[in-house]
């Protein structure tokens, strides 16, 4: 490691905020309080579809007395008045997207607060009783929805605080179909008691999230992205840093990420990563749980802590990655990789209802760290059913010595294609039987190890001959960064 990116993460933020010009509206109309921020699709002269800017910063502190303690309303979200019975009961909320511009222009809003702790330590027995805690919910977040034509952009959500249980659980919105842009959290979110999604920005992303972050010191959640929960769209220049604290022995089997929960099969996510101390259940990631999708050009700093299919970069991956890493600390039970828990297959149906068969592969890709585990463990990934090329991995793998187990310096149990894949000798003071080939400290520092397997240090790769290890090209774009193995 040249420098250490690790503690230079707070200086990111800073040079994405001021990475744009600040936008001039003519006919913004500015906001000065948190209560204009509230009157938002509620005052006619505040509509959904307008254009806003903030004026300066804004203390929201009051905003944990407002609603009877519940704090802020997700904007977009409008109470029946004047409906009783039956039918108050049945749609006791309406809903609406926000479709304008929310311009933050460089300010803050500090101190936001929204509790929908009314179901806590409650566990309904019935569906009735179900039905009758639900109706007093509803989700939290800035706003409720964000619709294709609507962007939130410039801004910064300081010391926020959102807890909820039997509920969504965001920091920006349930639903983005637009743009987030340039959106940095800092703040504490509790889902521990939580049964639905607990996520920073979005709890699903449709449209664009570019340049945006959460730092968080305790994230405590059942089920969890970082950022996102479900990514259906593009995530771009954007990390997670900070403490994930999972429901422990529960997790939530669609995955638990510290950037992602879910990277589903239209899902991109490029030059992203996180630096998560996390720990939960099965299907756990340093980066995503659970990838469908696209991934390039990421990584994540990791100490991760789970039970079944824990990677430090994915837990299982059933879809594209490419040019990533991973470093750190790996430990769980079982189907544990320091990239992937698992890299394997499955058929699943699409939104049009359609069978569709995906495949996980993992191209130009390495881990250094220590993987830990019991059964079926890997230096690069725990299982391989499908493809790893191009990658290789170097650390110490740890397993209890009582038990007889799949294990390999590279992958624990090999059922697919590993092609052009090298593995350090000695890394765990014993060698174990594995799939790729196994170089010395000496050979892993040298170009022609790895041209002579094919790979290209014109595009791809680069090597300072005899003092490095091969590193990503893409990294020199942040000088500021930069991590060579």
């Amino acid at each position: 490691m040249r420098t250490s990116f690790m503690k230079k993460i707070a200086k990111l933020g800073i040079i994405i905020l001021f990475a744009f010009p600040f936008s001039l509206w003519s006919d913004a109309i500015p906001l000065l309080t948190i209560e204009q921020v509230q009157k938002i699709g509620i005052d006619p002269d505040y509509p959904l579809d307008g254009n806003y800017i903030l004026m300066q910063d804004i203390d929201a502190f009051q905003t944990r007395y407002w609603n009877n303690g519940r704090g802020f309303r997700p904007i977009g979200l409008r109470e029946f008045t004047g409906v009783t019975g039956w039918v108050r009961s049945k749609f006791d909320y309406k809903y609406q997207p926000f479709e304008g511009v929310f311009d933050g222009n460089g300010h803050k809003i500090v101190n936001l607060y929204m509790n929908n702790l009314i179901g806590k330590g409650v566990l309904p027995s019935t569906k009735r009783e179900f039905e009758s805690l639900i109706s007093k919910l509803y989700p939290l977040g800035l706003f409720y929805e964000i619709s294709q034509r609507g962007c939130v952009k410039n801004l910064i959500l300081e010391n926020i605080y959102i807890y909820g249980c039997f509920c969504d659980i965001c920091v920006v919105t349930r639903f983005n179909f637009g743009k987030i842009e340039n959106v940095h959290v800092w703040g504490e979110l509790d889902g521990s008691g939580n049964f639905q999604n607990t996520c920073g920005l979005a709890v699903q992303n449709f449209g664009e999230i570019r340049n945006c972050s959460l730092t968080c010191e305790k994230f405590y959640v059942y089920n969890l992205g970082g950022l996102v929960h479900s990514n259906k769209g593009l995530i771009e220049h954007s990390f997670f840093s900070g403490c994930i604290f999972g429901t422990y022995g529960g997790g939530y089997i669609e995955g638990m990420g510290g950037l992602v929960s879910v990277n589903n099969d239209k899902g991109i996510i490029k030059d992203c990563f996180s630096d998560v101390q996390i720990r939960g259940g099965s299907v756990l990631g340093g980066l995503v749980g659970k990838n469908f999708g696209t991934i390039s050009r990421s990584y994540s700093v990791v100490n991760a802590w789970g039970e079944q299919s824990v990677g430090g970069l994915i837990g299982i991956n059933l879809g594209e990655v490419k040019e990533c890493f991973a470093t750190g600390e790996v430990r769980g039970m079982t189907k544990i990789g320091g990239l992937a828990g698992e890299n394997t297959k499955a058929i699943f149906a699409n939104e049009n209802k359609n069978q569709v068969e995906t495949y996980g592969i993992l191209e130009d890709c390495f881990f250094t760290g220590d993987v830990k585990g019991n059964d079926v463990i890997g230096g690069l990934v725990g299982v391989n059913d499908t493809s790893v090329c191009n990658c290789y991995c170097i650390g110490v793998l740890t397993k209890r010595e009582y038990i007889k187990i799949l294990n390999g310096e590279l992958v624990g149990n090999n059922k697919g294609n590993v092609e052009n894949c090298v593995w350090e000798l000695n890394s765990s003071g014993f060698i174990l039987p594995s799939t790729g080939v196994g170089k010395s400290p000496l050979e892993m520092k040298e170009k022609c190890t790895f041209v002579s397997l094919g790979w290209d240090f014109e595009k791809i790769w680069k090597i300072e001959e005899g003092n490095t290890y091969p590193y990503f090209t893409w990294l020199e774009n942040y000088p500021n960064f930069l991590y060579i193995p």
